[in-house]
């Protein structure tokens, strides 16, 4: 379950492709599911906290959808202990920036060290916290792309003005250095 219908419509055409045929794909709202009440043995979100305003509503929204002595188990960003392997010190002027912006439009990507006592607030017990990293190079994963892209954003424009920031002259700083970064061959984002 996904707001985004088109995500969803991507889900589906790589289950089909994949012969994966156990599965359904429906447009909701982490706020208010269009499911029953305890119908759920499991549940799972990934990376799903970070990006939402109400965080302990859409957990409330998962406890109510399981049933009894059900399991939900998720995964969700800590940005506190994200690495740059070899990133220079003038883009943390960006990701600082990066950051605020999020804020700005309701997503917290330094949420999960609050998820745990998210969940404890709505009723789940039990809970049990890992960790781990996930690892790529700037330059083959998503990273570049999803960076690049977001220097481009209207609402990052906007944004920049608000802040009293030059888009016009940093945000060309920012993408050089990141893109020098992502072509290194030892840099790496964890």
């Amino acid at each position: 379950m996904d707001a985004d219908a088109g995500g969803i419509e991507q889900a589906r055409m790589l289950a089909q492709e994949r012969g994966i045929t156990n599965v359904t794909f429906q447009v909701g709202d982490a706020y208010d599911l269009p499911l029953p009440a305890e119908s759920f043995d499991a549940a799972f979100a990934h990376v799903l906290f970070v990006h939402l305003k109400e965080p302990v509503q859409a957990a409330r929204e998962l406890y109510r959808v399981l049933k009894p002595g059900g399991i939900v188990g998720a995964r969700e960003a800590e940005h506190d202990g994200r690495i740059r392997g070899g990133a220079p010190e003038e883009l943390e002027e960006m990701w600082h920036f990066l950051h605020r912006w999020q804020l700005s439009r309701g997503s917290d990507f330094f949420f999960g060290k609050r998820l745990p006592s998210v969940l404890q607030q709505v009723g789940f017990g039990d809970i049990v916290v890992t960790a781990s990293y996930d690892v790529e190079q700037p330059s083959r994963g998503w990273t570049l792309g999803a960076a690049l892209d977001v220097l481009s954003d209207p609402d990052i424009l906007d944004f920049a003005r608000l802040e009293g920031l030059d888009a016009s002259t940093v945000f060309p700083k920012w993408r050089t250095g990141f893109e020098e970064w992502a072509s290194h061959p030892v840099s790496f984002v964890a």
